[in-house]
């Protein structure tokens, strides 16, 4: 295909989602690729799901860095027990660790 090719950001996701025009024209009027990164997802289950996960991390004073949050999210979200040496998922109850 010739054009460019383009990669959405979530915020142009969720516009699309919502049925806004504007992007929903530019998307059928480009004569390109376009993607989705896979963080996507990360981002959409932790804003619909998971909102209190981090701002519950952040109130007790125990905040963690943001990829192992998504870890976190993942292994919370498929019911997967996380394998990890990082003591701070130790800060997400809803998870089970097992350290190898």
């Amino acid at each position: 295909m010739s054009g460019k090719n383009y990669l959405l950001d979530t915020n142009i996701v969720i516009g699309l989602f919502a049925n806004e025009s504007s992007i929903i024209e530019k998307i059928k009027t480009q004569p390109s690729s376009i993607f989705i990164p896979s963080i996507f997802l990360g981002e959409l289950f932790y804003g619909a799901e998971q909102s209190t996960m981090k701002s519950q991390l952040k109130a007790k004073g125990t905040p963690i860095p943001e990829n192992d949050i998504w870890i976190g999210a993942l292994a919370h979200q498929h019911g997967l027990t996380l394998v990890t040496r990082d003591k701070h998922f130790n800060s997400i109850e809803t998870l089970q660790i097992e350290n190898w």
